[in-house]
């Protein structure tokens, strides 16, 4: 707005009731073949040997009891990763890639995937899971032997007319060692890593 003296009155806005996002980010490997593939979460006790592939996945949540927030995106930037995820896609730098399946589940419908559309907005309390296992994983490399890597994701999710955005970070690590292990199904109950399972009965041999 322009007063006659020609000086410029600026429009304050007070936006009540910003909205907050939490991020979290999993690592996890796959045991079996085709049909019989199963997934095994690793925590921070769980080591991998050089050349497994590790798989990524994250969680976003509204944390605000009153605001949609929308245009949800993820940016992984380590271990080679570099990668974008959008409602409009994913990106490596400013180039689209072409991915044959993108997972988007809401926990408050967990069996039908939203694929991208999933990303367009998500209501006060609701939580989304993402997976692309076309593009969000990391070969170990002999050069990882016997050291901790640390992979960090940042979500962004947009309020206010998507003029505002909010933003939150999450990492995880992963232990590789010199040791191999091998992953494995099997018929009858095991434990992995100390913590029992019933899915094929998954475990883990330390050779």
């Amino acid at each position: 707005n322009w007063t006659a003296g020609g000086v410029v009155k600026p429009e304050i806005y007070y936006y009540e009731g910003i909205p907050s996002i939490n991020v979290e980010k999993r690592a996890y490997i796959k045991v079996g073949e085709k049909e019989n593939t199963k997934k095994i979460y690793l925590d921070e006790n769980d080591k991998v040997a050089p050349g497994q592939r590790v798989y990524f996945e994250f969680d976003m949540t509204n944390k605000s009891n009153t605001r949609t927030v929308t245009d949800l995106s993820f940016v992984d930037n380590e271990l080679d990763i570099n990668k974008t995820i959008t409602k409009d896609g994913v990106y490596s730098g400013e180039n689209k890639v072409s991915v044959s399946n993108i997972e988007v589940y809401n926990k408050n419908n967990p069996s039908k995937n939203l694929e991208f559309d999933g990303l367009s907005s998500l209501t006060q309390g609701e939580t989304i899971t993402l997976r692309c296992e076309d593009v969000l994983y990391y070969d170990t490399k002999a050069s990882d032997r016997n050291k901790t890597l640390t992979n960090i994701v940042t979500g962004y999710a947009k309020y206010f007319n998507n003029q505002l955005e909010s933003s939150d970070d999450a990492s995880v690590k992963i232990s590789v060692e010199d040791k191999v292990y091998k992953a494995s199904i099997e018929k009858s109950i095991h434990k992995v890593n100390n913590k029992e399972v019933t899915e094929d009965e998954q475990k883990i041999v330390k050779q």
